[in-house]
């Protein structure tokens, strides 16, 4: 096999184009059920969630749920899992994403899936998540801790001191590294040709657990993996190093140049306006908090599939970017930032102007809503402070929304918002020039008409490419009128936004806090009876006794609504320990009580 025949040339699955019907061992670490040596337990339900967890509950627009590969689903109790090829995937500054799964199978118990993340090389991994959860993992990929503010958490993941989940890095390097566990457990399908090159990908690998400690250790059942990673580094013009950016220009422009974007050469571009649209991005502004941060700086994922002209848009919008072509016939751009016109219409260089006043009280927008992501809820859609009159509802037609998943920022989606409103309800006009006088129009985006009553001394910002008439020698062009610097926003109009809301954690499986033992003539046999306070009807109550000088553990049961457990026949005379736990519904277990020591005899 030809050493660029990686993994994840087009995020193939490993066993063909799909992987349809796991092992059934596989299977059953899916669905919750104990591998053993000895055989496969019954599988349940099967899986519910799949791998493409984050993508859509993490994200809420259309644009993500685009974005989105197709989830395995369970059907009839059985864990098929079928994944349709997905588009290649690319990400771009910071953001949290769950992956397309590339690898699938199961040995000696342990369960091997490859999730791979982008089809390029990324900066870094920021964080993981199983289960929605952030976690934390040692240098040698073990997961020691789980972050989740559950009272259970510390032991989710790990059983008496072993980790039980490993996930394994790859930053997808131009030359990749096979994943070595792969090649020695599945040396028949994969060898050390499956390099990965260019994908970046994190291998997970999760050990069965007896079925009595499953839901303990894996509270979710099989975990779910999301990350959150440092994307693509990208060319900056200001000094020709390719290197990780949040900046939204040089993040346009590389889609610009990207063959899954505009595919355009770099000598067709104008690099002195983009570098100066870049220093204007990392200018730094105030928050209401008094902090400061960038300009426009900000995150995007999509697909290699995804419509150029709809994430150029996005790109645009979440920049302030308006992209023309130079007199060179190049593509530039104009930052979002204010500059004052150098070119001033007046009434001798109109030839006809059509003034809209945009007054209509029923039309006019009063309220704008801003949905941005949240890196404080790890990602998730969050809503921002409402610019203009709170009181309108969202299905209004006087409402509009900024939904950009590119902003990252409160007070930059803020800013957003004011901006939209200021254009949804500015007058509009239609103007009709001499050429002469507005021949470098095209190559603006703000000039200065003063035309009487309605334009004196007016700022413009155009709307649209003007077009010129070759047959009159005229320009025709529409624009906004704006009050001068339509950027210019306080710290203080940001608004204060509420406190994000908190997951609830759940509580700790109650324990045993005490229980009696009493030993117990039962024809020619000792037994002993453990007596409790049953707090709750929905747990299972377990006891525990072995003999003190060692042995196999034995366990017993109460009955429904019973608060007390009888054993087996004891050894007369024999020393015995014993201990007791809850089990909940869901199979989770309680700590063990503190052991009591009880001679067997009457």
């Amino acid at each position: 096999m030809p050493a660029t025949a990686a993994f994840a040339v087009a995020f193939v699955l490993s066993n063909g184009a799909a992987f349809v019907g796991a092992s059934v061992a596989t299977q059953a670490i899916l669905a919750g059920a104990a591998v053993s040596s000895i055989g496969v337990g019954i599988i349940g339900v099967g899986l519910s969630a799949g791998i493409g967890l984050g993508v859509n509950a993490l994200l809420g627009s259309q644009q993500r749920k685009d974005n989105a590969a197709p989830i395995p689903s369970a059907a009839d109790g059985k864990v098929v899992q079928k994944q349709n090829v997905p588009s290649r995937s690319y990400q771009y500054g910071t953001v949290r994403i769950a992956g397309d799964m590339t690898f699938l199978e199961e040995r000696s118990g342990t369960a091997y899936m490859v999730i791979a993340y982008a089809s390029h090389e990324i900066d870094g991994f920021v964080a993981h998540f199983l289960s929605d959860d952030p976690v934390e993992i040692d240098a040698d990929g073990n997961v020691t801790k789980s972050l989740s503010n559950d009272e259970d958490a510390s032991k989710y993941y790990r059983l008496g001191g072993d980790a039980k989940v490993m996930l394994i890095e790859r930053v997808g390097t131009q030359v990749g590294v096979p994943y070595s566990q792969l090649v020695s457990k599945f040396d028949e399908i994969w060898s050390e040709d499956h390099r990965g090159d260019s994908i970046a990908s994190v291998l997970m690998m999760c050990k069965s657990v007896s079925a009595q400690r499953h839901r303990t250790v894996y509270p979710h059942g099989y975990p779910t993996l999301s990350s959150t990673i440092r994307g693509k580094k990208i060319f900056d013009p200001r000094d020709g190093q390719v290197r990780f950016s949040e900046n939204l220009a040089l993040i346009r422009l590389d889609y610009l140049l990207a063959p899954y974007g505009n595919a355009l050469k770099i000598s067709q571009v104008n690099l002195e306006s983009w570098a100066h649209a870049a220093d204007v991005c990392d200018q730094q502004v105030e928050n209401i908090k008094g902090d400061m941060e960038p300009r426009y700086h900000g995150g995007f994922r999509g697909r290699e599939n995804n419509d150029p002209t709809q994430v150029g848009r996005m790109l645009d919008e979440a920049g302030e970017l308006l992209l023309y072509t130079d007199a060179d016939g190049k593509v530039a751009v104009h930052a979002g930032e204010w500059v004052e016109p150098d070119i001033h219409l007046k009434t001798d260089d109109i030839v006809d102007i059509e003034f809209l006043p945009n007054r209509n009280a029923a039309s006019s927008v009063k309220a704008v809503r801003g949905l941005w992501v949240n890196p404080e809820l790890h990602y998730v859609e969050d809503d921002a402070v409402i610019e203009g009159d709170p009181y309108v509802q969202e299905d209004d037609p006087r409402s509009r929304t900024v939904d950009n998943d590119c902003v990252q920022r409160h007070n930059h989606m803020r800013r957003l918002q004011a901006l939209k409103a200021i254009r949804v309800n500015a007058p509009r006009v239609r103007v009709k020039c001499d050429y002469f006088a507005s021949q470098e129009v095209p190559l603006r985006r703000f000039i200065k008409i003063s035309d009487p009553p309605h334009l004196i001394d007016a700022y413009l910002e155009l709307d649209g490419t003007p077009t010129l008439d070759l047959d009159t020698f005229q320009h025709v062009f529409e624009a906004m009128v704006i009050p001068r610097d339509p950027f210019a926003y306080k710290p203080e109009d940001e608004g204060e936004k509420g406190d994000p809301p908190k997951r609830i954690a759940a509580e700790a499986i109650p324990s045993v806090d005490s229980f009696a033992i009493q030993m117990q003539q039962q024809g020619q046999s000792v037994i002993a009876e453990a007596s409790f306070t049953r707090l709750s009807e929905a747990l299972t109550y377990e006891l525990e006794y072995v003999k003190t000088s060692g042995g196999a553990a034995k366990y017993a049961q109460a009955n429904d609504g019973e608060e007390t457990i009888e054993t087996d026949g004891l050894t007369s005379g024999v020393e015995y320990r014993f201990r007791m736990r809850t089990r909940s519904v869901f199979g989770q277990n309680s700590d063990w009580s503190g052991p009591t020591d009880v001679v067997a005899s009457v």
